[in-house]
């Protein structure tokens, strides 16, 4: 597998801004199993588990309504596939423009299209009372077919946005790091209807 490859595919997490299914995900149950460990941003305000210490870069982004975002992203390369894990606060005038779950339905396909592939799959969730979006996205970048499994997530006007490259299918470990993601400290309590 071409690391850098998927370096480029996770970087596209931070660009995001799916939703026929309906679900409500138990609390995970931290182990550390294969060497992962459980990692915690005091900042970011969530924990999640990965399998090394992410490097952390910082984006900042013009948004439609004015104003900007700046995402910070996490990301851990490993062998078996790429991990990310990105936030940012979304100005108040700018979600007044558009309701959360519209704006969730919207990334997977610009997901797909920043890495010019095709949405496979995507559903909706509520994680610990917070929508969110599931999707598997399949991009081609030079003759290797690459997933990106990616969930987002609005905590108030926090945006979230998880995701995983791999050239496989998903193994249990990297289902393991979309479980473990958990807000901590939270300021705002997002109602489970998107709004």
């Amino acid at each position: 597998m071409k690391t850098g490859l998927l370096g480029i595919a996770a970087a596209v997490l931070s660009i995001g801004l799916c939703s026929q299914v309906s679900a409500q995900l138990k609390p995970f149950e931290f182990d550390t199993s294969y060497g992962w460990n459980l990692w915690k941003s005091p900042d970011g305000r969530f924990q999640v588990s990965l399998p090394s210490t992410p490097t952390e870069d910082a984006r900042t982004n013009n948004l439609p309504a004015g104003g900007q975002m700046t995402s910070h992203i996490f990301t851990c390369i490993r062998p078996a596939g790429n991990y990310s894990i990105s936030y940012g606060d979304l100005p108040s005038k700018e979600m007044a423009r558009e309701p959360v779950n519209s704006r969730l339905d919207r990334v997977a396909q610009g997901m797909a299209n920043g890495v010019h592939g095709r949405v496979l799959s995507q559903k909706s969730l509520v994680i610990e009372g917070h929508p969110a979006r599931d999707a598997v996205i399949s991009a081609t970048f030079s003759s290797h077919t690459i997933y990106l499994y990616t969930r987002a997530i609005f905590v108030g006007n926090r945006f979230y946005q998880m995701g995983q490259g791999t050239e496989n299918s998903l193994e249990p470990r990297n289902q393991r790091f979309f479980q473990s993601f958990h807000v901590i400290a939270a300021r705002h309590r997002s109602p489970a209807n998107g709004r």
